[in-house]
């Protein structure tokens, strides 16, 4: 698995795009009081879903990603692709059940489902997918 998502997440912060809108002034897309009361409480909903979760685990996590991808590409490398198969899979499922990983990606689409409910922001990029790739049998972690 990639840790893409996880650095993802910790790097750019899964709620910077909202942040931005909120600090902008609401004037400068004409934004009424409504749409604003509206993000503010998007902002107040996500905050009180990320409060939950513990910022030094999840950098634990991508530490740890980023050594199982080094680890994984080395196996990949040296043509021990069952192997990096077996590793590529076993971390996929040891991330899948990270409770501390499960609440982030539920913030996420907590947050993606009330910003899809929210007044189109022109310049505002969508948010990214944060989704986790499915991982099985039928692609590599080599390819």
């Amino acid at each position: 698995m990639n840790p893409s998502i996880i650095r993802k997440l910790i790097n750019k912060g899964l709620y910077s795009g909202i942040l931005l809108a909120c600090l902008i002034s609401p004037t400068a897309f004409a934004m009424d009081a409504q749409a604003m009361q509206a993000t503010m409480a998007v902002m107040e909903q996500l905050r009180s879903c990320m409060a939950g979760i513990d910022q030094t685990k999840l950098e634990q996590l991508q530490a740890k990603g980023e050594a199982i991808q080094a680890e994984i590409q080395g196996l990949c490398q040296s043509g021990q692709r069952d192997e990096a198969q077996k590793r590529g899979l076993k971390y996929a499922a040891e991330m899948t059940s990270d409770p501390d990983l499960k609440q982030m990606l539920n913030c996420a689409e907590q947050a993606k489902n009330a910003m899809a409910k929210l007044p189109k922001i022109p310049g505002m990029p969508p948010m990214p997918d944060l989704s986790l790739p499915q991982i099985d049998d039928s692609n590599h972690v080599c390819d």
